[in-house]
C-alpha cells in the first residue's frame, strides 16, 4: 500500500500522462468513520486488505490519514470508478457477514476529471461528495452527484465475498 508520497507522486505522473496521451483515469476516496473507543489500526488494516482485492493491480491504493484511503485508476472512466466504489463500500460490510461492526462506517465515493481539470480537481469533487453525502446516500446538493451516487448503489455485490473469503483470496 502506497504513502502519501508515494500518492503525490503518482497523482503528477498520472496527470502528466492522461494530459500528453488524452486517455482517462479516475480517482476514488474512502473514509472510515469510527466510533471512538474502535481500533482505526485494526479496521484501516481490513478496509486496504477489501480495497486492494477489489482493485486492479495496475491500481495504486494509498492510505493517506488514519482513516483516509486514495485509488488512482488509470485507463478508467467514471462510470467504473464508481463501480468500484460501490464494491469496496460492500467488500466492506462484507467483512463482518453483511454487518458492519459496531462503530465502523465506509463511504466511498468516485469522480474523473473533465477536460481542463487535473487528477487533483476529481479527488477534490470526489472529497466534497462525501463531505455532502445526505442520509440517504445522495448528494443533498449537486444533481450530476446525486445520480452517480444512486448509480452506486445500483451495483450488485459479487456472489460468495465475505471477510472469510477475502481474508483467503488475499493469502492470509
Amino acid at each position: 500500500m502506497d504513502t502519501r508520497a508515494d500518492w503525490d507522486q503518482a497523482l503528477r505522473q498520472e496527470d502528466a500522462r492522461t494530459l500528453r496521451y488524452g486517455r482517462p483515469a479516475s480517482v476514488m476516496v474512502a473514509v472510515m468513520r469510527l466510533a471512538p473507543d474502535e481500533d482505526g489500526d485494526r479496521d484501516a488494516g481490513r478496509v486496504g486488505k477489501a480495497i486492494r482485492f477489489e482493485a486492479r493491480e495496475t491500481d495504486r491504493v494509498a492510505r493517506v490519514g488514519p482513516d483516509r484511503f486514495h485509488v488512482l485508476l488509470p485507463e478508467t472512466l467514471e462510470a467504473d470508478a464508481a463501480a468500484l466504489a460501490e464494491r469496496v463500500r460492500l467488500a466492506c460490510l462484507a467483512l463482518s457477514s453483511g454487518k458492519q461492526p459496531a462503530g465502523l462506517e465506509v463511504r466511498t465515493s468516485a469522480a474523473a476529471p473533465v477536460p481542463g481539470q487535473t487528477l487533483r480537481d476529481a479527488l477534490r469533487i470526489a472529497s466534497s461528495r462525501l463531505a455532502n453525502d445526505g442520509p440517504d446516500g445522495a448528494d443533498s446538493g449537486d444533481e450530476a452527484s446525486t445520480k452517480m451516487l444512486k448509480f452506486e448503489r445500483r451495483v450488485v455485490a459479487q456472489p460468495g465475498v465475505d471477510g472469510r473469503d477475502l481474508d483467503d483470496r488475499a493469502g492470509r
